[in-house]
């Protein structure tokens, strides 16, 4: 089943992505933003550089200062994070402070610091989930000619998450691959993650993904 810190986790992004949705104190926002950091600070860096990368240079400056800022919290009030995690946050927030200055130059296309955000998260998808990109570029050989993409999904409501891939021209069946990928059960965060990573390794974008699934409910776009 799912880990204390997957569902504290799930539970503390649903909280700051509501809250951020609708007009209430920025200070609140803000503690909301900072535990759900505490809880998995890697997992909100990677879901922040998804974001950035899912509004495909629609408020990419406030987006990008925002992963900044959120690396920051990262390395500097979570006192218990892995070596490895911690390496892979301080790239990150190098990279995003040298992209938020940068877009503050006007002789700067805001284009190739997007192409730069792409980059960098394709290699951190290469170091997370190195068993299942393989995977997921066999079942693509396997499908071709058709295009596949990856979706997270459930059957109901009260069920956890996990993942299923669609072949195109086929939009109404989609195949239950999680066993492939090592987890049969998910929280939606997890789910869509992986996802988001395995379309990458494909060569989708989630604007890709969306129109090969024909629904405009994926990836964890806020």
């Amino acid at each position: 089943m799912f880990t204390n810190t997957e569902l504290a986790y799930q539970a503390a992004s649903d909280h700051w992505l509501d809250l951020t949705r609708r007009t209430i104190d920025p200070c609140l926002v803000l503690q909301a933003r900072t535990i759900m950091i505490r809880t998995d600070p890697l997992a909100a860096v990677i879901d922040q550089l998804d974001r950035v990368i899912a509004l495909d240079g629609d408020d990419l400056a406030k987006t990008v200062e925002q992963l900044a800022d959120m690396t920051t919290t990262a390395t500097t009030q979570h006192h218990a994070l892995p070596e490895k995690s911690a390496r892979m946050i301080a790239r990150v927030g190098s990279d995003a402070r040298h992209w938020s200055s940068a877009l503050d130059s006007p002789t700067v296309d805001p284009r190739h610091i997007l192409s730069d955000i792409r980059a960098e998260i394709r290699k951190l998808d290469t170091r997370l989930w190195r068993y299942q990109i393989p995977q997921a570029r066999r079942l693509d050989d396997a499908a071709a000619p058709n295009a596949i993409a990856f979706l997270p999904d459930r059957d109901r409501m009260d069920h956890p998450w996990r993942i299923e891939f669609i072949r195109q021209g086929m939009p109404a069946q989609s195949t239950d691959a999680s066993s492939l990928f090592g987890q049969r059960i998910m929280t939606e965060t997890h789910a869509n993650r992986l996802c988001n990573a395995l379309n990458r390794a494909l060569g989708l974008t989630q604007a890709d993904a969306q129109r090969l699934i024909g629904t405009a409910a994926f990836g964890n776009v806020a």
